[in-house]
């Protein structure tokens, strides 16, 4: 959904039903991320819940991300800081920022990192931020509440709280760009994931007796999002998205979560497929990579719709080469690279370091 949204900027409208259906979906690919944000709230939440009575339950954790989400990170900083002086970037006092984890508070503005031959990309870096704040502060509500059934208070007193939050930053003039990008503001995506990982472990017995109402009220939540849909909205920066949209999109994502626990069932067996589990090992590298260049893609996109004077074309042509470009670079960076860096993971597990 991310690539698609990052690489169709052509419009689709006047071209029949289909054509603009397409056009629509592609432009709400930003729904992406906040699907991705609930699921990785509940993949950390299950892991931390699993572990927190093991001594070493901190410095397993940290280690573990860590060698997980920094070398990918850092050593692409890196690069690019080699290759400042040979491509002229200009960094706009943007590097502090991404080098802290705190890049989802910079303007855009800020974040446009410039060279001589055109733009890098790298403002879609702002989730990563956000998922790096929430690790600093989620182990440790989950190990001050460990084994009480109050710690479902937490996820719930956040999941009423960012919507209020995003109402009244609204209200009071704050800037659309700051409901969709501050933590504060988007930690419910987060929670309703950890939720679903809480309803897993600590309701059990009665899950599968509950699956029926969650899926009535996940299809609710559905219903609500073709409502803003055919109202118009599919900018995550409009008001009635922020006001209700993203809460919406959050329950959706918990609900399936949760149905898709089910095992055996069709929606089970259709997300185990081989190619999205082959998808899935690769997507943290595919979404670092496939958004950085896409300045110099447009280039390819032009020159498609000069010869075939066909905009379809032109952005079908900009899709493939993200696609192509995102995965190719993750498949090389985690063989080459990433994986020589995991292999540490099962030394910390084995020796609990």
């Amino acid at each position: 959904m991310v690539l698609f949204y990052h690489s169709t900027f052509v419009s689709f409208e006047g071209k029949g039903i289909f054509i603009s259906l397409i056009g629509d979906a592609c432009r709400a690919g930003w729904v992406g991320v906040d699907l991705f944000f609930a699921l990785s709230g509940f993949l950390i939440t299950g892991i931390l819940i699993n572990t927190v009575d093991d001594p070493a339950y901190f410095r397993k954790f940290y280690l573990r991300r860590s060698l997980r989400i920094f070398p990918l990170y850092y050593g692409l900083f890196f690069l690019l800081l080699l290759l400042t002086p040979v491509l002229a970037i200009r960094w706009n006092g943007s590097l502090p920022y991404f080098l802290l984890y705190v890049q989802n508070y910079a303007t855009y503005a800020r974040l446009e990192i410039s060279t001589r031959f055109g733009m890098i990309h790298l403002e879609h870096l702002w989730s990563l931020a956000i998922e790096e704040q929430f690790y600093l502060v989620w182990p440790f509500m989950v190990w001050l509440f460990r084994g009480r059934p109050s710690f479902l208070v937490i996820p719930l007193f956040i999941l009423i709280a960012c919507p209020i939050a995003r109402i009244m930053a609204l209200h009071y003039g704050l800037p659309a760009q700051v409901t969709y990008l501050w933590t504060p503001f988007r930690v419910d995506s987060l929670a309703w994931g950890a939720m679903a990982a809480m309803v897993q472990r600590y309701a059990k017995a009665g899950l599968r007796a509950r699956l029926p109402l969650i899926a009535v009220l996940s299809g609710l939540s559905v219903i609500l999002l073709i409502a803003i849909y055919r109202h118009g909205v599919l900018d995550q920066y409009d008001p009635l998205m922020i006001k209700a949209g993203y809460s919406a999109v959050g329950f959706t994502s918990f609900g399936t979560l949760l149905i898709l626990l089910k095992a055996g069932s069709f929606p089970a067996t259709l997300v185990s497929l081989s190619p999205l589990r082959w998808m899935g090992k690769f997507s943290y590298g595919i979404y670092v990579y496939h958004y950085i260049f896409n300045g110099y893609f447009g280039t390819l996109r032009a020159y498609t719709v000069n010869v075939t004077h066909s905009k379809g074309l032109g952005t079908l042509a900009l899709v493939i080469q993200t696609f192509a470009v995102g995965i190719g670079l993750a498949w090389l960076s985690y063989n080459l690279y990433e994986k020589h860096w995991l292999r540490l993971k099962d030394v910390v597990a084995r020796y609990g370091m």
